[in-house]
């Protein structure tokens, strides 16, 4: 019984290693991997780039307003807003 369950095992082990073996020759030495480690890449730039104020720098996602509108907004520029609203309203 022992050497069935042990070869079932092995069996997995190694269809999960080629598996893997499989997926990094696709990722590291063929187009489509070119392609995914760029969009990868891309996606990684487009966060942090939404998530730098041009005038105040860089902030923590948590950090920025949530506006009605869906926009997020960074909370040193939302209280500019809010107060040149104020003095506009005077």
């Amino acid at each position: 019984m022992r050497p069935i369950i042990l070869e079932g095992v092995l069996f997995v082990a190694f269809i999960a290693a080629a598996a893997t073996l499989l997926y990094l020759v696709v990722l590291h030495f063929t187009p489509l991997g070119l392609r995914l480690r760029q969009q990868a890449n891309r996606k990684r730039l487009e966060r942090a780039a939404a998530q730098r104020c041009p005038i105040h720098g860089p902030r923590d996602a948590e950090q920025y307003v949530l506006l009605p509108s869906g926009e997020r907004m960074c909370p040193d520029c939302y209280q500019e807003m809010l107060n040149g609203w104020q003095d506009d309203a005077r």
